[in-house]
């Protein structure tokens, strides 16, 4: 551990001003909070990641999605393109692009922000099969990046397995590929928007505010009851979604309601 420090200490002495620390596999899982005070207190600057020997200042989920809709804390997950490695390998077996976009748009409408990796050969150049990944994910994100990088609202909007994030008056709703249906609900908000795009094509998305069988349904299960006072209502459902013929990737809609409507949500 005094090599470690050792080494710690000339990184924070010897290099100038530091913006980040980020440790790796602390395998034995030692607890020490005096290494990161002593990074602190060298380089104040520096945030710290939460794989050395305390909490650090932020998380790093790694190759998987956590079970949440907002995250609490500030976080910053890594991917690579492939599965096997984080460096070059001559045989990788590669992510596909799906995979890849719906790992970032819901760790992104999360509030998360997101690293993803490839590895380059011995002379830096990147493999074909990695830049042709990173070309199509681009494209994807640069028509969709409004609404992932908003502000996460997940309040406005009961279903657990949409992401949802707020920009003034617009929302925004990520779907991802394996929804079972070309109709989505957005329980509890009962007006219409005065515009629904999608953000993937630019396309306008067909909306509407009733009370399925479905949604009835859903809400008894949830306890309301005629007999016992309770109504259920009638909620806005987006339409005709393209699920299933936009190549696997998440979907993105765009909102716009009115001012102050959604504050009443």
């Amino acid at each position: 551990m005094a090599f470690l420090v050792a080494q710690v200490r000339e990184l924070c002495t010897n290099y100038g001003t530091l913006h980040g620390f980020w440790w790796d596999m602390n395998v034995p899982e030692l607890h020490d909070p005096s290494v990161n005070a002593m990074i602190r207190g060298l380089q104040p600057l520096a945030v710290i990641n939460n794989r050395g020997f305390d909490q650090g200042d932020f998380s790093t989920p790694e190759r998987h999605v956590p079970d949440s809709r907002r995250f609490t804390k500030l976080t910053e997950a890594c991917q690579s393109v492939g599965r096997e490695s984080w460096g070059y390998r001559a045989d990788e077996d590669y992510y596909t692009p799906s995979h890849l976009e719906h790992s970032i748009a819901r760790m992104v409408a999360m509030g998360g922000n997101y690293l993803l990796n490839v590895g380059p050969r011995g002379d830096g150049t990147i493999p074909e099969a990695s830049a042709s990944l990173l070309r199509r994910i681009g494209a994807w994100y640069g028509s969709v990046r409004e609404g992932l990088t908003a502000e996460p609202a997940p309040h406005l909007v009961n279903d657990p397995s949409l992401n949802v994030t707020r920009e003034g008056d617009n929302v925004y709703i990520v779907v991802p590929s394996s929804t079972e249906s070309s109709s989505v609900g957005l329980r509890p908000i009962a007006t219409l928007p005065n515009s629904a795009v999608l953000l993937n094509t630019g396309m306008p998305v067909e909306t509407c505010v009733d009370l399925t069988p479905r949604g009835w349904y859903e809400q008894w299960h949830e306890g309301v009851r005629e007999a016992d006072g309770g109504t259920p209502l009638p909620y806005l459902r987006l339409r005709g979604l393209p699920i299933g013929r936009a190549e696997g990737e998440p979907l993105v809609i765009r909102l716009s309601f009115g001012r102050g409507v959604l504050d009443a949500v």
